[in-house]
């Protein structure tokens, strides 16, 4: 694990996902330095420019607002959504 700042969620409802981020060219470390400031995001590999991050969320706004401020960082070029998991409990009130 490269950095992490792990959530400190009490609920047991919870969003996971992960994305592939693409950052400016010789500006990888400031990517990391600012992702690793949001709590519930966290750096699991880097590849060139590339990192791969995951964030564990309590609810959908949650997680799209943490997504949203990856999108706002000015060393990050794209942000892709990989994967999103629901846990059941949570699945079962968007259906």
């Amino acid at each position: 694990m490269l950095s992490a700042k792990p959530s400190a969620m009490a609920s047991a409802k919870t969003v996971i996902s992960s994305y592939v981020l693409e950052t400016v060219p010789g500006r990888c470390e400031q990517a990391r330095a600012a992702i690793s400031m949001l709590e519930g995001v966290e750096i699991h590999h880097q590849e060139g420019g590339k990192l791969i991050v995951t964030i564990e969320a309590p609810s959908l706004d949650a997680t799209y607002a943490l997504a949203t401020k990856l999108t706002k960082i000015k060393s990050i070029l794209t942000t892709n959504l990989v994967y999103c998991n629901f846990e059941d409990e949570y699945r079962d009130e968007y259906r």
